[in-house]
């Protein structure tokens, strides 16, 4: 049986400050750790369509963390205006 190696992967959400707690929740349910600051949600006309630029660090497997993008990315298929992005911060891997 092959050993899944944790790893630390920093995600990079652009997009609407609701997608941000949507990723990290499905990090969550994949069983990574997510270390992050939430954004400060605004319900006002001003802030309606600002988007936020989040930083989660995501420890657990490669494995996880693709997972829980592929789905994030699958649910928001129709939001041009989301993007994110893995990249490795662990320097051992």
């Amino acid at each position: 049986m092959p050993v899944m190696t944790q790893t630390t992967r920093r995600v990079t959400y652009r997009g609407d400050p609701a997608g941000a707690f949507l990723l990290a929740d499905l990090l969550q349910r994949e069983g990574v750790t997510v270390e992050w600051e939430p954004p400060h949600e605004q319900r006002g006309l001003a802030e309606i369509g600002q988007g936020v630029i989040v930083a989660i660090a995501a420890r657990g497997t490669l494995a996880a963390i693709e997972a829980a993008v592929a789905m994030f990315r699958k649910h928001m298929h129709d939001k041009t205006e989301t993007e994110v992005t893995i990249e490795d911060d662990d320097p051992e891997d």
